[in-house]
This record gives C-alpha cells, structure tokens and sequence, in this order.
C-alpha cells in the first residue's frame, strides 16, 4: 500500500507542469540538449536508471539545467531517497527559469510532498504558502487543483 502510495505521488510530481497552464504571456522552452532529450525519453519509458545516468551527464554539461534536477528529484522520491530528493528539488527550484511559473510551481509542490513524506508539516505548509503566492494555475484535473493551489490564510 505504501509503495502504491509512493508511485502515485511521483507521478503527480512529474506530470504537475504539463496539466498546469500558468498565465504567462510565453511559454518557456525546455532545455533540447542531447542529454536531456534522452533523459527525458528514458524517463518516459520507464527506465529510471538510464534516465539518472542521462540527467547526471546533462548536469556534469549544464550544471544550471533545473529541469533535470528536478526529474531526478522525481526519481529519488520514487525510490523514497526522500533527502536526496529534497536536495535534488531544492537545486531544481534554484535553477529553474524564474518565468517558468509551470515548473516552478510543480517544483514547489513537489517539495512540498517531500516535505510531508519526512514528516515535516510545518515545513510543507510553508511551501504551499509560497506556491499560493505565486498566482492562480489553471488545471483540469480537480484533485491536482486542490494540490497545487492550496493556501495558507493569513
């Protein structure tokens, strides 16, 4: 039951920001390195091992790809390394384009889940504080709605 847990709240993780569609004036582009690319399609066919040796490889070449951080905080999660996937998220969210309000916001909910798998209440309602600031998402999905735009109010 635990794991099924798990795999549900790393799906959620990698799927939040393409079911958010943030008002922005643009979308931001990912990153098209080769690296990436294949890390990207090895994570999507479910090989998460050459999925991690690929976005290693694309960090060792673009050490400020948060996209990447971000996919192997994902994969930590799944294998419930949650202090590395805390790490790996907390780089990502550092990293990551400041106008990629999609990913910055799945990022933030993201760690958040990591936050509240460790326990951490108080820290995981902090961090859906700051999600709530950064503006209303738009999602079709009801139960990632009530995820992503949780608040904390004052």
């Amino acid at each position: 039951m635990t794991s099924y847990i798990w795999r549900i709240l790393l799906l959620l993780a990698v799927l939040m920001p393409f079911m958010a569609t943030a008002k922005t004036e643009k979308k931001v582009k990912e990153p098209d390195t080769y690296a990436y690319t294949r890390g990207v399609e090895a994570y999507g066919a479910e090989k998460y091992q050459d999925a991690m040796d690929w976005f290693n490889r694309e960090i060792s070449e673009h050490p400020d790809n948060g996209y990447a951080y971000f996919y192997i905080s994902a994969m930590y999660f799944g294998d419930q390394e949650v202090d590395r996937a805390l790490s790996a998220i907390n780089e990502a969210i550092k990293r990551l384009p400041k106008k990629d309000k999609e990913w910055s916001s799945a990022a933030l909910a993201h760690r958040g889940n990591i936050h509240a798998a460790m326990g951490d209440t108080v820290s995981t309602l902090l961090g859906q504080s700051v999600l709530g600031r950064l503006g209303k998402i738009e999602i079709d999905n009801p139960e990632m709605k009530l995820i992503i735009t949780h608040r904390i109010k004052k």
